[in-house]
C-alpha cells in the first residue's frame, strides 16, 4: 500500500507537489507558465504592393503590444497613427470610415474615459480594415507605401467592426444605412389576392 500524503495548506501545492515526487509535472506547470509570453505583432511600411521591398528610415517599423487580460488595449509604438509612445484601445464607431476608432489612454491599466480619439482609417471600408489586420498587405495613406502586419491578428485581438464600417472605401454608408422597416402581409391564397 502507498504511504498517504499530508500536504498540510502552509506548504502549498507546489512543495506537496515536489515532496510527493511530482517534480515533471511542477517542471511543466512552469514552463507552461513561461510559455505566456506578451502578444506582440510587428508592423511593417514596403515600397511596392507584393510587401516585399521592406522600407527603410523613420516609422518604416512599428510594434503593438497586447495589454492582455482580455482588452483590445495595444501598447504601440511611433509610427502608424501614433506620434510616440501611446497606450490604445480599439472599439467599434459609426460614422469612422472602416468602423474602427482608435482611443488614446492615459495608462496602460486602460480603463476608463480616453484623452482623446480618432478614427484608424477614415477612407478604408471594413473589408480592408479586416485585412490590414488579418496581415494582408494594405496600401498607406499616402498612396506610396504599404502596410502588413508580421502575422495576422487573431479575433480576439481586434474587435469585429464589421456593422459600424463602411461598405464601401471613403463611404458614409455602413451596413446599418440598408435597414429599412418591413412589413409581412399574409395571405390566404396562392396569388396573394385575398388576406
Amino acid at each position: 500500500s502507498r504511504p498517504k500524503l499530508f500536504c498540510p495548506q502552509v506548504l502549498g501545492m507546489a512543495s506537496c507537489l515536489f515532496r510527493a515526487g511530482f517534480r515533471s509535472i511542477l517542471l511543466l506547470a512552469a514552463v507552461t507558465c513561461q510559455a505566456q509570453t506578451a502578444v506582440t505583432f510587428v508592423l511593417q511600411r514596403y515600397r511596392d504592393s507584393a510587401c516585399i521591398q521592406k522600407a527603410d528610415g523613420v516609422n518604416s517599423q512599428q510594434s503593438w503590444k497586447w495589454l492582455g487580460s482580455n482588452s483590445l488595449c495595444y501598447d504601440v509604438t511611433a509610427g502608424f497613427a501614433c506620434q510616440f509612445q501611446c497606450i490604445i484601445r480599439l472599439k467599434c464607431e459609426y460614422g469612422s470610415g472602416s468602423g474602427v476608432l482608435l482611443e488614446f489612454m492615459q495608462t496602460n491599466i486602460c480603463a476608463g474615459e480616453a484623452t482623446k480619439s480618432s478614427p484608424m482609417a477614415q477612407g478604408w471600408s471594413w473589408f480592408k480594415a479586416n485585412g490590414f489586420f488579418s496581415g494582408k498587405c494594405t496600401p498607406d495613406f499616402d498612396g506610396q507605401t504599404f502596410l502588413k502586419f508580421d502575422s495576422p491578428w487573431g479575433k480576439v485581438h481586434y474587435p469585429n467592426c464589421s456593422i459600424q464600417g463602411s461598405v464601401a472605401a471613403g463611404s458614409d454608408e455602413n451596413p446599418d444605412a440598408f435597414q429599412g422597416h418591413y412589413y409581412l402581409q399574409l395571405y390566404t391564397d396562392n396569388l396573394c389576392t385575398s388576406e
